[in-house]
């Protein structure tokens, strides 16, 4: 059941994108060709987006049926660029213009005042935030370096999405539609094991659904807020909170919240959990245990008349100084019109992503919106495909040369002459040879280090 499951989305969606619009291009700011990464591209009435890379690219599929509709690009502290579809010509550079901060609403606000726009922000996500169950499509991505960064693996995958109600507490669903991996060093991963439950990242990582504390009220005497500025977002202004431990308080991370001024929706949230705060044995829907940080970021956008979970980053630094690093976007909402995922086909909690994926393939998403990989992993790639190719060339070469010495063999045997030295060509050692490709492998960038540490909202 579960695989015929699977071919049939996989048939579903070869047929509804066989004469897919692809549009591709760069989102930059306007005035210093910065790249702005994370922006969201898509179609928002009919569900469609994805987000843009550390370098401002992307890539979005879009049905011919949706040939009519228009282009938005948006991003906090950005105008929203519009553009029919038809205008646009790949590969497109998209240059959006910042809109000034301002403070003059937050002159006299107390913290009082500000914990009340949280208090009105939480009352109001009945309104803001579905209120029956979704089906989405998301693209997950999860990798791990070691403790020097280079990477040990990178595991992705398209998934099915089952979201429960925000009136719900149970935690939903996902089903694997697609999925490959690349192993970069076999011995390093079975040192470091995968982990389990990255791919329930559009469930874990929903801090309105889960009412994470710095927006429960219970915990409010446990935190100390301040409004950072007023910023702006699909040209409405939008309240940027600042949040973190308050002093003798238990409260376990800071960061930033972004709330709609006019809607009271949450539109975004950064945090990290504090050194105290990763004391915690059992954090979850979070990450607890042996980390010596982890930080998030989550993203929400407006379909029709409500916000749904858009896509979030989430890097951890693990206690041997290796960085694990998932990420979610959702590529298609299908709104009101919520499924569960066949049983048969759901991936269990505790599963582990990496060991329920496939092999790395280069046309693999070309049915599906999926986000670019990074400049550290774009890298590692390529290494990836050079040490293939340039094993496939050893090991061809080096049967030739073993054919080569055998006849040479045979033919010294024959003429009765006194073979040793007298063949050739020379054989190589292969295990030298191969290893000095394997120390090639995995060099990439700390993820910490990358604009996504710091990404603005999509």
């Amino acid at each position: 059941m579960r695989l015929l499951t699977a071919i049939f989305l996989l048939l579903f969606s070869s047929l509804v994108y066989s004469q897919s619009i692809i549009i591709t291009g760069k989102v930059q700011d306007a005035d210093n060709g910065k790249a702005l990464a994370y922006a969201h591209v898509g179609i928002p009435e009919k569900g469609i987006g994805t987000v843009t890379g550390e370098d401002g690219s992307f890539t979005l599929k879009v049905p011919q049926s949706y040939s009519q509709s228009k282009l938005s690009v948006s991003f906090i502290g950005y105008a929203t660029y519009e553009r029919p579809l038809s205008a646009l010509q790949s590969p497109a550079t998209i240059r959006i213009k910042a809109v000034p901060a301002s403070l003059q609403e937050v002159v006299v606000m107390d913290e009082r005042a500000v914990e009340d726009i949280i208090r009105r922000a939480v009352r109001r996500i009945p309104d803001n935030y579905p209120d029956n169950a979704t089906s989405v499509t998301g693209f997950y991505r999860e990798s791990r370096t070691n403790a020097v960064q280079e990477y040990l693996y990178m595991a992705e995958g398209v998934l099915d999405i089952y979201k429960t109600s925000y009136r719900n507490t149970k935690e939903g669903q996902v089903g694997l539609i697609q999925g490959r991996k690349i192993i970069l060093s076999a011995e390093e991963v079975d040192q470091h094991s995968g982990f389990s439950s990255g791919h329930m990242a559009a469930h874990r990582f929903d801090f309105v659904k889960n009412r994470e504390d710095f927006i429960d009220e219970s915990y409010f005497d446990d935190y100390k807020y301040w409004i950072e500025t007023v910023t702006f977002y699909e040209g409405k202004p939008v309240y940027v909170i600042g949040f973190n431990r308050a002093e003798g308080g238990k409260g376990r991370m800071k960061g930033s919240i972004y709330i709609d001024t006019l809607s009271y929706a949450f539109l975004r949230a950064q945090f990290e959990i504090l050194p105290e705060g990763l004391r915690k044995i059992d954090d979850y829907p979070l990450y607890a245990g042996n980390w010596n940080a982890n930080r998030y970021t989550v993203n929400y956008r407006k379909v029709e008349d409500k916000w749904y979970f858009s896509n979030a980053l989430r890097e951890g630094v693990y206690r041997d100084g290796g960085l694990y690093s998932n990420e979610i976007a959702i590529t298609e909402i299908q709104a009101g019109r919520g499924k569960p995922v066949p049983y048969l086909g759901r991936l269990n909690r505790g599963d582990e992503f990496l060991e329920i994926t496939g092999t790395y393939d280069e046309d693999f998403w070309k049915n599906y919106n999926t986000t670019p990989l990074s400049t550290g992993l774009q890298q590692t790639v390529v290494q990836m495909r050079n040490q293939e190719k340039a094993t496939e060339v050893f090991d061809s070469l080096f049967i030739a040369r073993l054919q080569t010495r055998r006849d040479s063999i045979l033919r010294a045997t024959s003429d009765g002459t006194e073979f040793m030295g007298k063949v050739t060509p020379s054989m190589d050692k292969p295990d030298g040879f191969k290893w000095r490709f394997q120390t090639m492998v995995g060099l990439g960038s700390h993820f910490l280090e990358t604009p996504a540490a710091n990404m603005r909202a999509a």
